[in-house]
């Protein structure tokens, strides 16, 4: 089963780097419930996810937004102090205060902008200044809401399992329209 689902997440990576220009050093969008879960399973996540990718230590940068962290800090118990804890020492925070509503929210919202920004920066310089991110989350809706944007790679936990989402329709729209695009130019020639 582990080998599978290595196989999984390589294939999905391929899909993403290839499409969308994802490379080394990959950027992690922590959400406070799946920091939350894997502090819970006692589990390293920089560890997990570099064993997963199959990348070098220092190849993966992980983010938190600020009102995922504030979120996480007002909920009580010991498993609760332990993710804040991690989140200070291992996230940088991104500051998500622009965005209305809750924190799933404003997520979403945080990374409509970033991937306006892709696109704009497409075929100049400045594509490789444009951070490009992946989410981690346990939360099924904002799973569902992020699908909708095209091109942001979604990664869970199932229990101690880390899960890479298969690329959504979306995504694989996205790409059809650019090939598209480039056959139409290719055959102008």
């Amino acid at each position: 089963m582990r080998i599978n689902r290595g196989k999984a997440i390589r294939k999905h990576l391929r899909f993403y780097r290839i499409v969308y220009g994802f490379d080394a050093p990959y950027n992690f969008i922590l959400d406070g419930n799946f920091i939350y879960e894997a502090t819970k399973y006692k589990m390293d996540i920089l560890h997990r996810l570099t064993q997963q990718l199959q990348v070098k230590t220092g190849e993966i940068n992980l983010f938190i937004t600020s009102s995922s962290l504030a979120e996480l800090a007002s909920v009580k118990g010991e498993n609760a102090v332990n993710a804040t804890n991690y989140a200070k020492a291992f996230c940088e925070v991104l500051d998500d205060s622009d965005g209305h509503g809750e924190a799933s929210f404003k997520l979403v919202q945080y990374l409509e902008k970033a991937h306006q920004r892709w696109v704009k920066a497409t075929g100049t310089k400045d594509n490789e200044n444009v951070k490009r991110f992946m989410v981690a989350t346990q939360d099924k809706v904002l799973r569902h809401n992020l699908a909708r944007l095209p091109g942001i790679p979604l990664v869970y936990l199932n229990n101690v399992a880390l899960v890479m989402e298969v690329p959504s329709s979306t995504s694989r729209e996205f790409n059809s329209e650019i090939e598209l695009a480039a056959y139409e130019i290719f055959e102008e020639f």
